[in-house]
């Protein structure tokens, strides 16, 4: 195609480094370098020769791929379709109505010319690029990343890409945004997808970057013409598409940000204002039960007496570790853990079941009723989002068989904690009217005396969450999160990033969720290094091992591997210095 057209004073790092990515590389051929700026690029100070979108290993579940799956397996009779996934980048600070329509807009136009679209990506851009923008307005990656996923949780098709504002420790051109993902699809769905990148008609010049890699969507906005700001090439081009049916509105992020809240989806607003109103709590009380022997009785008989010493070495650090995290963000806060023995529960609940005058049947998977039920609820890994209904847990019979194993009769129901009450009420249904429920008994308020706050908190009142140990101790017995996997199989993973988000679970701040997933992969890492027999992938959990499988491992991987690979994925600072 000829010489690359240089710009009279571009430094040599700059076509240097627009010329390692193949979409500003064509910019350069085309137009030259005086282009770059129009199409998007900038410098992100890292390395020549470094490819930032490869820091990160792309068998690691960052971004969330169930919606996709899902609508491949749907496909059915359209299946001769070539498919496409959307993705746009941005501040989102925060989210709006403007930018779902955006997305809905484009879907439409590629639809339109024949795809079929099976998913659409908002990724958030880093802090680096958007404190630059918004100032002290700005929100944190952390924040707009919970928002973003607040707007997208009902749609059927768009989710949320958090590794350029999480997993980073910069601000990326779109196009690495862009290669990442196209390599992240291709690995972990395993089916030809085409990536479209959409944007707003103010940057239609980004169009440049396109003719020849990739696809990209230009959405009309509020005064401007998408097809006018094209330039002749790519007006021609097969791979630059416009949104003719787009109606521009005229919302903008920066007007929200003043106090507007008009334009916002109703999840949004709702939570943009309690994180404006910053309510800290004056008492935080956090409540581990620690699972003891129970948690971890499968790898006794290989380990010995020295797995006692290190798990309570590992119960002692975890402690601290998440009394940290809620003091950085609730400085002025009183911040309390209890830690609470499994035994003890076990004795104070005996009492209970002895002194009760009907028979207990248990939900909970530590502490045994007259009867017992082994329920879980399920969630999509990474993403969070719950499915509906209740479900065995992993490796347990069937609920229907369960229940009719239970005689006739009056009954107390009895699980571990009760926040919501959701899980109840839904046991409650389930079960046949041959089984009356006259109560509930709830372990950690009888043991404890205290009832969860696991919602937001006015200013002055007391946050009191409640975990279990065994949930952050990767590979343990009924430990973590029962999940979906992209590829259908039902996992279970540890209370960590990038698998699950602990501001959902123990209310952990969001600007912490990171740090404390870091912190506490390693903790496991040097849980297993310090134990005289390297256990394996193979010596725990089937629905544990169901994970590691899907991300690539092997059973005989010992889990200090494990554990640091997990280590090296979430360790986002100074990636420029450690990419090749």
């Amino acid at each position: 195609m000829g010489m690359v057209k240089h710009r009279a004073g571009a430094s040599s790092r700059v076509i240097a480094k627009a010329s390692a990515d193949p979409f500003y590389a064509s910019v350069l051929i085309r137009y030259g370098a005086e282009h770059l700026e129009a199409a998007g690029f900038f410098d992100d100070g890292v390395p020549v020769g470094c490819d930032i979108s490869k820091t990160v290993d792309d068998r690691l579940l960052v971004t969330p791929l169930i919606k996709i799956c899902d609508a491949i397996n749907e496909v059915g009779a359209e299946s001769n379709k070539p498919i496409a996934v959307l993705v746009t980048s941005g501040g989102f600070c925060p989210i709006h109505n403007g930018h779902l329509a955006m997305m809905e807009s484009a879907r439409l136009e590629v639809e339109k010319r024949g795809w079929r679209v099976v998913g659409g990506f908002f990724a958030p851009d880093h802090d680096g690029y958007v404190r630059t923008k918004c100032g002290e307005e700005a929100l944190s990656g952390a924040e707009r990343t919970h928002l973003a996923r607040l707007a997208t949780s009902e749609s059927t098709w768009l989710d949320v890409d958090p590794w350029a504002a999480l997993y980073l420790d910069r601000a990326v051109n779109y196009t690495d945004i862009v290669r990442r993902l196209s390599r992240y699809l291709t690995l972990q769905v395993g089916h030809p997808i085409e990536i479209f990148f959409v944007c707003g008609g103010d940057n239609a010049g980004f169009s440049k970057a396109f003719l020849d890699h990739g696809r990209i969507v230009i959405v009309p906005r509020a005064g401007t013409d998408g097809e006018a700001l094209l330039d002749p090439l790519a007006a021609r081009s097969e791979r630059v598409f416009v949104a003719r049916d787009h109606t521009p509105n005229a919302i903008a992020s920066r007007v929200i940000r003043k106090g507007r809240s008009g334009g916002l989806p109703p999840k949004v607003s709702q939570e943009l204002c309690a994180l404006q109103a910053t309510k800290v709590p004056t008492k935080v009380e956090l409540f581990l039960r620690d699972e003891e022997a129970w948690s971890t009785d499968g790898w006794s008989a290989r380990v010995g007496v020295d797995l006692e010493w290190a798990q309570r070495a590992f119960v002692g650090s975890l402690a601290t570790i998440l009394e940290r995290a809620f003091r950085r963000r609730m400085p002025h806060a009183t911040v309390s853990v209890t830690r609470v023995s499994l035994s003890e529960q076990r004795r104070r609940m005996d009492g209970v079941i002895v002194r009760s005058h009907h028979p207990v049947i248990s939900l909970d998977a530590c502490i045994d009723g007259d009867h017992s039920i082994a329920i879980s609820r399920r969630f999509n890994v990474t993403s969070g989002e719950r499915l509906s209904g209740i479900f065995p847990r992993p490796g347990s019979a069937d609920l229907g068989v369960q229940i009719a194993a239970i005689p006739d009769g009056s009954y107390l129901l009895m699980d571990d904690d009760i926040a919501t009450g959701r899980t109840i009420r839904e046991v409650c249904q389930l079960l046949p009217q041959r089984i009356h429920i006259e109560g509930v008994i709830s372990v950690q308020e009888v043991c404890e005396g205290v009832s969860l706050r696991t919602v937001e908190c006015s200013a002055g009142e007391a946050l009191v969450e409640a975990g279990d140990v065994r949930d952050f101790l990767v590979g343990s017995r009924e430990g973590g999160l029962v999940v979906r996997l992209p590829g259908g199989a039902v996992a279970r993973v540890p209370y960590l990033l990038p698998y699950v988000q602990n501001s959902r679970r123990m209310s952990v701040p969001l600007e912490e969720e990171v740090a404390l997933s870091q912190e506490l992969w390693e903790l496991n890492r040097q849980f297993f290094k310090s134990l005289p027999v390297a256990l394996t992938i193979g010596d725990c959990p089937e629905a544990f091992q169901a994970l590691a499988l899907e991300i690539g491992f092997s059973s005989s991987c010992t889990m200090e591997a494990f554990c640091a690979w997990h280590c090296e994925q979430m360790r986002s600072s100074d990636r420029a210095s450690r990419c090749s």
